[in-house]
């Protein structure tokens, strides 16, 4: 989710984004009661939506002081992994929910000393994809297997998947199929290309040669996918696609049916314009109805406050809320519906 693509530039393919977003202004229009709505293709004409407004997920645990974002989580929802990262450096870590609450995260088993971030655990918790930069601007994906005693050790995906060494955002469906964006650049090519969406099916084991979604055309910057396990739908972040064409990343999501997809739809909510960089990362529950996603928003702050509101403020601010980009999550049932998922 951000600036230009994660520490992709300034360290791995990607983090740059999240790191402009650590650096944003403290003033933020935030949310309050969310609403959703569709632009129906080819209109301007929009179906407002209802949605509960979004909320800080495990403030001070996984959304902390430092910049957190990509969380996945196994089948039943217990463990989860995700990327931290401050100016220099990015890690992935592990949480478990025991108790009633995530615990502190650890550095996961299978991390290196380069640059690993957004892990994708495949919808049947046997396996984790995810990125790893050696150098800046430059990273590939790698699988870690769950074995008896722990985790495999890390092996690189075929260049059939691997096309670029602009590629970021692992998403694996259930039959196997990954879903990820790229920036590739062709031999003699005259002007910078953008990132698109890009699938690379599973067929008998093998990843067949990676193909670009066909509403991910390169007129867009297209980034971050996150597909449903049964490839129903994908959302993503986009920047510059109607309405929204204020150089920011914003989510949005596309239907497939028959095997055809639809249009990119915005997923608006109220606020969804605030001053921060954008929103992005994004990431589905195991049950494929809850968006976790990235966001450097603020909590609101009253315009006229007393001193013990000061207090709490302050004590939100040590916690989690100081612009670093933070995991926020919102119910996708009423969209799903929209487009037709039950």
């Amino acid at each position: 989710m951000t600036s230009s693509r994660r520490m992709g530039e300034a360290r791995t393919c990607g983090a740059i984004r999240h790191l402009a977003r650590g650096a944003s202004s403290m003033a933020r229009i935030t949310v309050c009661a969310l609403s959703l709505a569709f632009f129906l293709a080819g209109t301007v004409s929009a179906v407002p939506l209802a949605l509960p407004a979004p909320t800080i997920f495990a403030p001070g645990v996984i959304s902390g002081v430092t910049n957190d974002g990509t969380p996945t989580f196994t089948p039943d929802g217990k463990t989860l992994c995700f990327s931290r990262y401050n100016g220099h450096w990015i890690v992935l870590l592990i949480s478990h929910f025991t108790n009633g609450r995530w615990s502190t995260p650890e550095v996961a088993p299978f991390g290196s000393s380069l640059f690993d971030q957004q892990p994708a655990f495949a919808p049947d918790g046997r396996y984790l994809i995810y990125a790893r930069s050696d150098m800046p601007g430059s990273s590939e994906f790698v699988r870690v297997d769950k074995t008896p005693s722990g985790w495999s050790e890390p092996r690189v995906l075929p260049e059939t998947v691997n096309i670029s060494r602009h590629i970021s955002q692992p998403s694996i469906a259930a039959n196997g199929d990954i879903y990820f964006n790229a920036v590739v650049i062709t031999a003699g090519g005259t002007e910078k290309p953008k990132s698109r969406l890009y699938r690379a099916a599973m067929v008998n084991g093998m990843y067949q040669p990676a193909q670009p979604l066909s509403f991910s055309d390169g007129t867009h910057v297209d980034v971050d996918p996150a597909i449903a396990p049964d490839q129903s739908y994908v959302v993503f972040s986009s920047k510059d696609r109607k309405p929204f064409e204020d150089g920011k990343e914003h989510l949005f999501i596309a239907f497939q049916k028959a095997g055809v997809w639809g249009p990119a739809k915005p997923i608006r909510y109220e606020g969804d314009t605030w001053e921060g960089t954008g929103d992005g990362d994004a990431r589905i529950s195991p049950d494929g109805k809850t968006l976790y996603f990235t966001s450097d928003r603020s909590a609101p702050l009253k315009a006229s406050r007393t001193h013990t509101e000061v207090i709490a403020d302050y004590k939100r601010m040590v916690q989690w809320d100081n612009s670093n980009t933070n995991v926020w999550t919102l119910s996708l049932e009423t969209v799903l519906r929209q487009g037709g998922i039950e």
